[in-house]
């Protein structure tokens, strides 16, 4: 990354990841893959499929996917006064079921583990604080 006089800062890693893909990751796509299973040509084939190319190229690597409080559409949720109940019908509920329809958690080349972030924003800059309830 250039500052803004022009100089190259010692936090720039577009050289260092350009050189890895080219090094690593393009030669490795070239290799026989052997047989490639068939994926519906829709979202569901899209994450089933890129389970597979992380199993197959990486079989030793665990990988998970990502969730956050925006699942439902909203954050604005998480600030309501809901009973446990109604934060599983509403919010968990067709959540998980989202997943399940996706298969995101099944199959044979199902991730390890599922990683919660809270919220991707600075929560002083906003009214993004939460206390105990949320």
């Amino acid at each position: 990354m250039r500052s803004m006089d022009g100089v190259w800062s010692d936090w720039d890693v577009k050289i260092e990841w350009e050189g890895w893909i080219r090094n690593e990751i393009l030669p490795a796509c070239t290799e026989p893959v052997g047989i490639v299973p068939a994926f519906e040509d829709n979202f569901k084939g899209w994450i089933q499929a890129n389970n597979f190319i992380i199993r197959y190229f990486s079989p030793d690597v665990p990988f998970g996917w990502q969730e956050n409080i925006w699942s439902g559409g909203s954050s604005s949720w998480i600030h309501e006064n809901y009973y446990s109940d109604e934060i599983e019908t509403l919010i968990v509920g067709p959540t998980v079921q989202l997943r399940t329809d996706f298969e995101v958690f099944g199959g044979e080349y199902s991730p390890d583990f599922i990683v919660f972030d809270k919220y991707e924003m600075d929560a002083i800059s906003g009214h993004w604080l939460f206390n105990a309830r949320d």
